[in-house]
């Protein structure tokens, strides 16, 4: 099964920016734990619309602008690479472990040195 979390693309620009709706329904099922009888739209839905919607963008980018729209794009990023669901893991595994016992209050960035 596959959840949609944009319903329509409002506009998209290759290589710069894009912009999506969602159509929200109080019947919808997230609502019913989360928050009971207060309609807040979970935050982890928010990010995996948001993933959604990137997604869209960096496709649209390299069908326009091909391997240079690829190229451009992991340029701005110090590893010139993609990042993997198992960078995050291994951070969190490292945060969870006694290796980092001694380590408090601290923001772990896993972000490849993303240049923005």
């Amino acid at each position: 099964m596959r959840f949609l979390l944009i319903d329509r693309i409002t506009s998209l620009t290759p290589g710069e920016a894009a912009t999506a709706i969602k159509r929200v329904a109080l019947s919808e099922d997230f609502f019913d734990d989360h928050f009971p009888l207060k309609p807040i739209v979970p935050g982890v839905l928010v990010v995996e619309g948001l993933a959604q919607l990137s997604g869209a963008l960096l496709r649209e980018t390299v069908n326009r602008e091909g391997a240079t729209g690829v190229k451009a794009l992991l340029d701005s990023v110090a590893v010139h690479r993609f990042g993997k669901a198992a960078d995050v893991a291994n951070a969190v595994s490292f945060l969870a472990s006694e290796s980092s016992g001694f380590i408090t209050g601290q923001v772990l960035r896993v972000d490849g040195g993303m240049l923005l």
